[in-house]
């Protein structure tokens, strides 16, 4: 089910969950544009040098955010996505150079219902598309 630019799997879960996650991408947004800059990530599934250190320096694109489990528990939701992002990764090399990558992030976010707002996250992996 598609609902303000987010795509649930609704096998998994339950509609009146669906409905008070609908804004969850913004959430997202408004969460990532502070909380994942100097993010670490691993140069070798993103097909970034393995000489490198790469944290994120800022998101440059969010791609639709699919949520893909649910889990409630009180007011707080643990939920399962993924999502494609564009960033600007700082490499931590020699050079100290930038380069832009795109990502497809697995991770984990929790939720807090009473106040509309992600409380954490754990990046599982972010990955180059074509890996």
């Amino acid at each position: 089910m598609h609902l303000n630019d987010t795509y649930f799997d609704d096998d998994k879960i339950p509609d009146g969950l669906i409905q008070r996650l609908s804004n969850i991408t913004a959430w997202f947004q408004e969460y990532a544009g502070d909380k994942f800059v100097g993010e670490e990530l691993q140069p070798s599934p993103m097909s970034l040098p393995l000489s490198s250190q790469p944290t994120i320096s800022s998101i440059q694109r969010y791609g639709e955010l699919e949520v893909l489990e649910a889990v409630e528990q009180g007011h707080l939701v643990q939920v399962e996505a993924v999502i494609d992002l564009d960033l600007e990764v700082d490499l931590n090399d020699e050079e100290d150079e930038t380069t832009n990558a795109t990502a497809i992030v697995d991770l984990t976010l929790v939720v807090n219902l009473r106040t509309g707002k992600i409380n954490s996250h754990v990046i599982k992996v972010a990955r180059h598309p074509d890996s």
